[in-house]
C-alpha cells in the first residue's frame, strides 16, 4: 500500500479459481517483487516496472521507428517471472516478432500483443506466457 495523506491507495486483483492460495505465491512475488531488466540494448530507456499496470514499461528513443529490442529478465526464486507484461512507449505501427531464450515464438496463446493509442504515439503492449526463477533472454524485433 501507498501512504497518500491519511488515506492509502492499495492495488489488488480479485477473480475466482480452482487453484489453491499457494499456488499464487510465484505471481504474488512477481508483482511485488519483479524480476528486473538486465542488459538492455541500445534504443530504449527503462522506466521500471509498474505495479498498478503489473507491466515493465520501456520507451523508444526513437518514436515510431523501432528497432531491436533485447534484454534479459533477471528472474530467481525471490523475484520469479510469471507471464510478463510490457508497455512498449513510442514504438509506432510495426507488428513485433519475439525470440525468448534463441526460439522464436510465434503469435498466439503464449505471446500476444496489441496497440494503445496516446495523441502523441502508438505504445506497444506486449504479454508473454512464461514462468521462470532463472533469467530469461528476450528480443522483441518490428515485423516489416
Amino acid at each position: 500500500m501507498k501512504s497518500k495523506g491519511d488515506s492509502y491507495l492499495a492495488v489488488s486483483l480479485y477473480g475466482l479459481t480452482e487453484k489453491r492460495a499457494d499456488q499464487f505465491l510465484p505471481l504474488a512475488k512477481s508483482w511485488i517483487q519483479p524480476a528486473q531488466i538486465k542488459d538492455l540494448g541500445p534504443g530504449y530507456k527503462n522506466e521500471g516496472y509498474d505495479k498498478y499496470q503489473r507491466a515493465y514499461v520501456l520507451e523508444c528513443e526513437d518514436e515510431g521507428n523501432p528497432s531491436l529490442l533485447e534484454f534479459e529478465l533477471a528472474g530467481s526464486k525471490d523475484h520469479p517471472i510469471v507471464n510478463p507484461a510490457f508497455l512498449i512507449k513510442g514504438w509506432g505501427k510495426s507488428d513485433v516478432s519475439l525470440k525468448m531464450d534463441d526460439i522464436q515464438v510465434q503469435r498466439g496463446k503464449s505471446f500476444r500483443f496489441g496497440y494503445r493509442r496516446t495523441p502523441a504515439e502508438r505504445d506497444l503492449i506486449v504479454w508473454i506466457k512464461k514462468e521462470s526463477d532463472i533469467h530469461v533472454k528476450f528480443v522483441l524485433f518490428p515485423a516489416k
